[in-house]
């Protein structure tokens, strides 16, 4: 758009000026990059508007022609789009390298996924659904279980089944082998059981006191 924007103002000073007196040209020439200093930093974004005075006094530093501040203010614009475009894409990395979320392609679109969000995944031949917390359409993109497994963290996702990892964080009900989440049922099959059996394990906090008293009941009756 401010490319767009400057052309116009250099053809515009072009034609008006092809039969003016030199000094006539000079104060178009003028007229011309003033107006350029003046819509070039309103377009631009907040953090990078110059002030009227800000740009006068450049272009008077400079001592530049029209065409140099053209060349000058499109070359600017090059290098900060540049600038935004790299720090977008380290801040994107350092974020997937954290573990703050993963990035699939699902529609034909790039589709950012907060780790945290996820439920579970279900795999389905050469694709997989990623179900997230509070939305009810799923995301599916193509990718094998085995691929979205290595992006997952492992300390905080569990295969459970050839076809189903979890969220570890968001298991809240447990029945039968299944997980629940909501109406829907994870099933947690006997090859990964063993492993899903541990993590439980770990986690699980027995009623003591019954424990204790099943204990005496019994030494109560081998006496």
């Amino acid at each position: 758009m401010i490319r767009g924007v400057i052309s116009i103002l250099v053809v515009w000073q072009s034609r008006l000026s092809v039969n003016l007196p030199k000094t006539n040209r000079l104060n178009m020439k003028t007229a011309t990059l003033a107006t350029m200093l003046i819509l070039v930093p309103a377009i631009l974004p907040a953090q990078t508007t110059w002030s009227y005075d800000q740009c006068v006094q450049y272009a008077k530093d400079h001592n530049i022609s029209l065409q140099q501040a053209r060349l000058s203010a499109e070359s600017s614009l090059l290098n900060l789009e540049s600038a935004q475009a790299q720090a977008q894409s380290r801040r994107a990395s350092e974020a997937s390298e954290s573990g703050a979320y993963i990035m699939v392609k699902s529609e034909y679109k790039l589709v950012q996924i907060p780790v945290a969000s996820i439920l579970y995944v279900e795999g389905l031949k050469d694709y997989v659904k990623i179900y997230l917390e509070g939305q009810d359409k799923s995301v599916m993109t193509l990718m094998s279980m085995k691929q979205i497994e290595k992006r997952l963290p492992e300390s905080k996702f569990l295969r459970v089944h050839r076809s189903y990892i979890v969220n570890t964080s968001k298991i809240t009900v447990i029945e039968r082998n299944r997980i629940l989440f909501g109406k829907t049922a994870v099933p947690v099959s006997d090859s990964y059981k063993a492993a899903f059996s541990e993590y439980i394990s770990g986690r699980l906090i027995s009623n003591t006191k019954n424990d204790n008293d099943s204990a005496a009941s019994s030494d109560s009756e081998e006496e």
